[in-house]
């Protein structure tokens, strides 16, 4: 682990609980975290014109306020209240490194895994809590050193050489046949393609299933690889079934919640990873360069394969 000090400098918690009258916050007033709350406003009015309430699952996001010296956000949010009923989410956070980020984000979930496990039981016990116990919840939060973030790297890779594309695409898809996974795979180089070359445009939501924390990487990775640097998007995970994925191509929006909400919203910046159309999949299939058809097709080739032939232009 970091040293006390860096990793208190590195916490944040920001929101609402039930046994304070206004906003409870601790070490969240930076540019970071004000572009996290931002987010979490705009997704606030995005739900309420739709007359949905903040989910009360935690949600895991992965942030990034648009500006290259802007540390991303990890964290997990949930929905809750103050003392007389003002409803605002409780968010419990960890700034990380732009340098490590830039290159390494697609890790990031699996490389703050503990971090996220112990803002989950945070987040799942705030009936309970004050400020000053908040305060001591946020001090044992665990955060991963730079030994523990290299670590993750071997293990991220050793996944990538052991698991097949057969094994994995079924989980990747929400298909037990993998018979969609052309589709998906199309999709999600499109949006990057679209994202890398158009950045000014309203950016596009990716939205995909879930099955654990495999194929939560590999999607991510794909997308890491796919985008070349072009930047960090900000990405929106759950854990509770039906498991849901989604990043956001772009400047952070709080049109993400909006389709969590609702996965059929048939926006155009909105572009699930499924579809029940077999004509999508076979047009998908045609659409996919040959180099690409034949890398999908290798069911039985590691996982790395696959990724490093559909990670390029």
């Amino acid at each position: 682990m970091g040293s006390v000090a860096a990793e208190r400098d590195a916490l944040g918690v920001y929101g609402k609980i039930p046994a304070q009258g206004d906003f409870v916050r601790i070490n969240a007033s930076d540019d970071a975290a004000q572009a996290l709350d931002l987010w979490v406003q705009e997704a606030l009015e995005t739900l309420g014109r739709m007359g949905v309430p903040f989910p009360t699952e935690p949600l895991y996001f992965l942030h990034h306020g648009g500006h290259p010296s802007l540390p991303a956000t990890i964290g997990a949010m949930v929905a809750s209240h103050d003392r007389v009923g003002r409803v605002y989410p409780m968010t419990v956070f960890a700034r990380v490194d732009p340098a490590w980020l830039a290159t390494r984000w697609s890790g990031a979930p699996l490389g703050y895994g503990l971090f996220l496990r112990d803002a989950t039981r945070i987040l799942r016990d705030l009936s309970r809590a004050d400020a000053q116990l908040l305060t001591a919840w946020t001090r044992n939060l665990r955060l991963p050193s730079p030994q523990d973030l290299a670590q993750v790297d071997v293990v991220c890779m050793h996944a990538l050489q052991t698991f097949s594309a057969a094994q994995v695409l079924p989980r990747m898809t929400g298909d037990p046949q993998a018979a969609t996974c052309w589709y998906a795979l199309k999709t999600a180089v499109d949006a990057c393609d679209s994202a890398r070359v158009r950045p000014g445009r309203p950016p596009i939501v990716l939205d995909g299933t879930l099955t654990g924390d495999l194929d939560l990487f590999a999607w991510l990775e794909l997308l890491r690889r796919r985008l070349q640097g072009a930047f960090v998007p900000t990405v929106l995970w759950t854990e509770s079934a039906p498991a849901r994925l989604l990043v956001c191509m772009g400047a952070p929006s709080g049109s993400v919640l909006r389709y969590l909400v609702n996965p059929d919203d048939a926006a155009a910046q909105h572009w699930p990873l499924w579809t029940h159309r077999p004509e999508a999949v076979a047009q998908a299939r045609q659409s996919l360069s040959p180099a690409h058809q034949a890398a999908i097709a290798q069911w039985n080739s590691p996982l790395e394969a696959l990724l490093s032939a559909l990670g390029w232009a």
